[in-house]
């Protein structure tokens, strides 16, 4: 198991090491790039709102929240959208 490092730590209201948060190296790397936000704290990159969780997916590539609606889509995919790169 890696050692945990308070260097490490991501935050925004709450905070978290990377591998303890089962992150990728990839994605920790695209994260530290904007102002990551946990799962509590997550909203819409394109509206800004928190709300509908049920129509909030998340990037497997950059960890960012979108609504469905925000970008075209009528619901909420199975899987992904084909390249991979978001999920529900």
């Amino acid at each position: 198991m890696p050692a945990c490092s308070d260097a490490d730590m991501l935050a925004c209201m709450y905070v978290g090491h990377p591998a303890c948060l089962k992150l990728s190296r990839e994605l920790v790397l695209a994260i530290r790039t904007y102002a990551w936000k946990c799962m509590e704290c997550k909203d819409c990159v394109m509206c800004g709102d928190p709300d509908n969780d049920a129509q909030l997916m998340f990037c497997d590539q950059c960890d960012r929240g979108y609504h469905t609606y925000c970008v075209g889509l009528q619901h909420t995919p199975r899987g992904g959208l084909g390249d991979g790169t978001l999920y529900t």
